[in-house]
């Protein structure tokens, strides 16, 4: 151990370096992989929104969708910002943010989940889950594309405004 800690001390005051010399290309990904990693450690150790205590952090989402309507619908569910009671209560555009059919908070899993009004989507859902839907398991079900195309389907067919 000694015998590294002097190289690196005689390194460290050493006149002879070499100098690298970076492409821009290679310098941007550098710099984009240290910020990635950066963001990747603060999502994991400062998660203070509904939204990261929902979703693990990811790289993107590659899902295509045939209409705009369509992408604007499924990212508002994704990024839990609907017009929905709960949604529009947070900015005071709703008085109380409840469901008119069950009497609690109307957000985006309470919609998809338990909503007595959305009770047929959620046996459309069930076949593309392959299982019980559970709250829990709201980023593995928003990221089933069937499942994506089912609830806009759904909201379009009902009107429902997202």
């Amino acid at each position: 151990m000694e015998h590294v800690d002097k190289l690196a001390k005689t390194a460290a005051i050493s006149d002879n370096y070499q100098t690298l010399s970076w492409t821009s290309y290679e310098a941007l990904h550098l710099v984009d992989s240290w910020i990635w990693d950066r963001w990747c450690t603060q999502w994991k150790s400062k998660s203070n929104s509904t939204y990261q205590n929902t979703f693990k952090f990811h790289r993107g989402f590659n899902h295509k969708f045939c209409t705009r309507k369509a992408e604007i619908t499924i990212t508002r569910f994704r990024m839990l910002q609907t017009r929905l009671n709960h949604g529009l209560y947070k900015i005071n555009k709703h008085p109380s943010g409840l469901c008119d059919h069950c009497g609690v908070s109307q957000d985006c899993k309470h919609f998809i989940f338990k909503c007595k009004i959305t009770e047929g989507l959620r046996k459309v859902l069930i076949q593309w889950v392959h299982r019980e839907l559970r709250e829990g398991k709201y980023e593995e079900v928003l990221s089933n594309g069937h499942v994506l195309n089912s609830l806009y389907e759904f909201c379009s067919k009902n009107e429902v405004i997202i």
